[in-house]
């Protein structure tokens, strides 16, 4: 569970990322990371569905936006 800062942070986050004209997909089950160039451009959904975009930020934790949705050449990119 968030404590009080992550959540004021969350909540000034999506502020800020609607009032810019994004979106934010909430309760949506993101099977994968759409990558181009070693670059993440996209979500695939459980659904099939797929959304684009010029920044993606994943809400999950880091070892499974890691090792279960992005792909491996992105993860060796990552490492120095």
């Amino acid at each position: 569970m968030a404590n009080r800062s992550e959540q004021r942070i969350c909540r000034l986050n999506s502020k800020a990322i609607r009032g810019a004209g994004r979106e934010i997909h909430y309760s949506s089950k993101v099977t994968k990371i759409i990558t181009k160039n070693d670059k993440a451009v996209g979500i695939k959904l459980a659904d099939g569905s797929e959304a684009y975009a010029d920044i993606i930020i994943s809400n999950a934790d880091g070892r499974k936006t890691l090792n279960e949705l992005q792909s491996l050449s992105i993860i060796m990119c990552m490492i120095p």
